[in-house]
């Protein structure tokens, strides 16, 4: 997601951390296991630093409102 994440994409993002949730969800410990394992958590938390950059939001075609800081943004 991190290569294609825009205005576009975003929606599959999404419905792909849905779907995780979903998975693991419950007494479901492979899945719990395997999502570990996969580094996926990983790969999130550089997607989230990622956008918490207010220079990197446009040019993927976010627009940051001036007047309201960035959740978790000082």
């Amino acid at each position: 997601m991190i290569k294609i994440i825009n205005t576009v994409t975003v929606g599959v993002g999404h419905q792909l951390v849905d779907t995780i949730v979903e998975c693991i969800q419950g007494p479901c410990k492979d899945n719990q296991r395997t999502l570990v394992s996969a580094k996926i958590l990983d790969s999130c938390r550089e997607l989230i630093n990622m956008l918490l950059k207010p220079e990197n939001l446009t040019p993927l075609g976010f627009v940051p409102n001036e007047e309201e800081p960035l959740p978790g943004v000082e």
